[in-house]
């Protein structure tokens, strides 16, 4: 072999370690900064949580696991304490209950289906503390199934409601919904990689789906030293804030108004509930034009089409102001969420909404 061609090979070699040791360093200062440095900031779009998968420590809720068409769905039969020791229970279907759930509806019973995203799960509450527990114990025969997953936008609840009602036949499709639901519905990563709905040809059509695992994105991974530039660079492409606020409205009503055309078909009743989460009560934060923009947005859409919607913002604002902040907030909610009180308050509108008959307490 020539001199010049070993000087070659000596400079590429050096430059390959080089570019080796860059991907390392930057791998674990980029490990290290992901670790201890969370973001929350998934939506409306989820480039950085996407990225945070595949390059950070992985720091998902042990009660979900991956589903090819949902992206996540809460795990069959979980039983666990949270980090602030309240039980987290699923039966064999995911729903959250103590008990097993059955295909068979009691036809002696209403049978209510209530879907939707960690408000309806009841995180903040233990299984006798949420929404679901809280109308079977305040109301005579009512059976109600809690389908909540944490984290879903509306296009995951639409999805799997719309599974759920053809394989539980229920009365009443209950819907929960918080304002965050829609930022969610054009990112395709929040609590895990999603698909998303996009328009074409004046139809919406669900793209990203099957959802691949973490294991089969990591295979597809890029080096670091090009992955961050890549994310930078689609940070940069995104939507202006006027084309995502235009998507959001549009594919938000699309979905509410396909919940009720399943519901219908099935042969149940679709009821929204607007349900406030602890920054839109919290007197010391805004809630912010976003924020405010999208809860008139889905009264809005209830509104305009004649739905069947239960807007609690009202009365726990009432409740707020009755209380107090300091006291409100020691009884009605547990962190970002509602407590097993503040559920209750959603439980008994509901209830009350339907004419259930109250559980005497002679």
């Amino acid at each position: 072999m020539s001199i010049k061609s070993n000087k070659f090979l000596r400079f590429f070699g050096t430059i390959l370690a080089i570019l080796v040791l860059v991907e390392l360093g930057a791998r674990a200062g980029t490990w290290v900064f992901l670790k201890f440095f969370r973001f929350h900031g998934c939506a409306p779009y989820g480039e950085f949580c996407e990225f945070a998968t595949l390059y950070g420590p992985v720091d998902s809720p042990r009660y979900l696991i991956h589903n090819p068409d949902l992206g996540f769905d809460v795990k069959p039969n979980y039983k666990d304490f949270d980090n602030k020791q309240r039980m987290i229970s699923t039966d064999s279907n995911g729903f959250r209950s103590e008990r097993e759930r059955s295909l068979t509806k009691d036809p002696t019973n209403l049978r209510v289906l209530a879907v939707g995203d960690s408000m309806t799960f009841g995180i903040g509450a233990d299984d006798q503390g949420t929404i679901t527990a809280h109308l079977e114990k305040s109301f005579n025969n009512v059976e109600a199934l809690n389908a909540g997953t944490p984290g879903y936008g509306l296009d995951q609840v639409y999805l799997k409601a719309k599974t759920m009602m053809k394989r539980f036949s229920p009365d009443v499709l209950l819907v929960g919904l918080i304002t965050h639901d829609l930022d969610r519905l054009t990112t395709r990563h929040f609590s895990g990689a999603k698909p998303v709905f996009k328009k074409a040809d004046r139809k919406w059509t669900l793209t990203g789906s099957p959802v691949p695992t973490r294991q089969q994105r990591l295979k597809r991974q890029l080096p670091l030293i090009i992955a961050l530039p890549k994310l930078l660079l689609d940070i940069s492409l995104r939507p202006s804030p006027s084309e995502t606020d235009e998507t959001i409205a549009e594919l938000g009503e699309w979905l509410i108004l396909e919940m009720r055309r399943e519901a219908q078909k099935q042969n149940a009743r679709p009821i929204f509930v607007l349900m406030p989460w602890r920054f839109e009560l919290d007197p010391t934060q805004d809630m912010g034009l976003r924020g405010q923009k999208q809860y008139e947005l889905l009264l809005q859409t209830c509104n305009q089409n004649q739905l069947e919607c239960i807007d609690l913002f009202p009365q726990f604002r009432q409740v707020l102001k009755t209380h107090g902040w300091q006291d409100f907030e020691a009884q009605y909610l547990q962190e970002e969420h509602l407590s097993s009180k503040g559920y209750k308050i959603v439980a008994k509108a509901v209830g009350e909404y339907l004419n259930l008959t109250p559980v005497s307490t002679q």
